[in-house]
């Protein structure tokens, strides 16, 4: 794949990210709801988002070459859709397609899937895939035009593990029930009744990376009742590992648990922390990418959404300069790695300053942290 890499993405770059193309799932996400921003208004428009029932194209589960050849078998059939219809919004990530464009000729792609997929090993899964549009003038309902059976959500849709819509209480809702899941996968750890394991895991693999990427996705304002959960439950299993649920567990612990290792922490990110740059950080880090989704869009500049993400921003690093995230040509190489280190280091500053430490105190913070250790290994 190395070999082939950069002639595969110069090949299926236009419309396929799914094979040689970093963040090409949030670019996509990101793309669609950029453009549902800028035209939801428009309802001659329709969104069709693509599910297969079958993608059996000769590979084999577990073929790492398999990713390339199923595109490769995909792609003309993409670009027949293309050629045909100039749809302003055309992308692919492997097998889930979204198309956006005037509804007729969403309509007739859908069409063109259907008779020519088959040839291909490419069935629709007719009940999974949904066409949307907030607005509507009528035409997306007019008799088959689109299949009866066809999914028709009225207020977003779930597109790749994230959500294309302007509906909060559709977004903060996806976001929720993620949260809620991850924290119930915490409330099993003590039942591996051993501390150095559920700190391991807890930090590794059952912490806020089950959050990470509806955080890095949805518009900050949207996820404010899902960090709160999370971090409730991230909050109770770290005080269960050090304390065993008893005392001596507060705001100060809780803080310094939720800095990374090399500032003294435990490395436990809470999602409060992490909400306030993720979803600034994928935007920014995916920008060039987005810009090609929607070359033949007329979508151009920022919208709302990622204005807001940098007020809010703002408010956790009031003395960080941000500036340089209003345009993709300044805006940092690794966004992420710049805003964590810039807000992790603030909050690591502010212990002092917030909880009235002396310096024999401050001293005490590593100490706490190798003593929290310390009691996980000696259970």
């Amino acid at each position: 794949m190395k070999k082939v890499g950069k002639e595969t993405v110069k090949y299926l770059g236009d419309y396929q990210f799914g094979v040689g193309v970093p963040n090409g799932t949030e670019a996509v996400l990101h793309s669609a709801n950029r453009f549902l921003n800028s035209f939801h208004s428009d309802g001659s428009l329709a969104m069709l988002t693509v599910d297969f029932s079958n993608a059996f194209t000769g590979v084999q589960q577990g073929d790492p070459l398999g990713p390339l050849l199923f595109t490769l078998a995909l792609h003309p059939l993409v670009l027949q859709e293309q050629e045909n219809y100039k749809l302003p919004f055309h992308a692919w990530y492997l097998d889930d397609g979204t198309i956006i464009g005037d509804a007729i000729q969403v309509a007739k792609t859908l069409d063109i899937i259907g008779s020519e997929g088959p040839a291909l090993g490419l069935r629709l899964n007719i009940r999974k895939t949904e066409v949307f549009w907030p607005t509507c003038n009528g035409v997306k309902v007019r008799p088959r035009l689109f299949p009866s059976e066809i999914g028709r959500p009225e207020r977003g849709v779930k597109l790749l593990g994230g959500a294309v819509s302007r509906d909060a209480s559709f977004i903060s809702g996806l976001a929720a029930k993620r949260a809620t899941r991850a924290v119930d996968i915490m409330g099993h750890l003590p039942l591996l009744r051993d501390p150095q394991s559920e700190l391991l895991l807890l930090r590794s693999c059952m912490g806020v990376a089950k959050l990470l990427f509806g955080l890095r996705t949805c518009q900050p304002r949207f996820v404010d009742e899902a960090v709160s959960c999370f971090d409730k439950g991230l909050r109770q299993a770290i005080e269960d590992i050090v304390v065993c649920g008893g005392p001596f567990f507060g705001e100060l612990q809780w803080r310094i648990a939720t800095l990374p290792m090399r500032l003294g922490g435990l490395g436990l990110l809470s999602a409060q922390n992490v909400a306030a740059y993720a979803f600034v950080a994928s935007r920014s880090q995916s920008w060039e990418l987005q810009d090609h989704i929607l070359r033949n869009s007329g979508v151009a500049n920022t919208d709302s959404d990622y204005a807001s993400a940098l007020e809010r921003l703002h408010e956790s690093l009031p003395d960080f300069d941000l500036g340089g995230f209003s345009n993709k040509d300044t805006a940092p190489k690794k966004p992420l790695k710049t805003l964590a280190n810039a807000l992790c280091c603030r909050i690591s500053q502010s212990l002092g300053e917030d909880f009235h430490l002396s310096p024999a105190r401050k001293l005490s913070l590593n100490a706490y942290r190798c003593l929290t250790l310390i009691n996980c290994y000696s259970y």
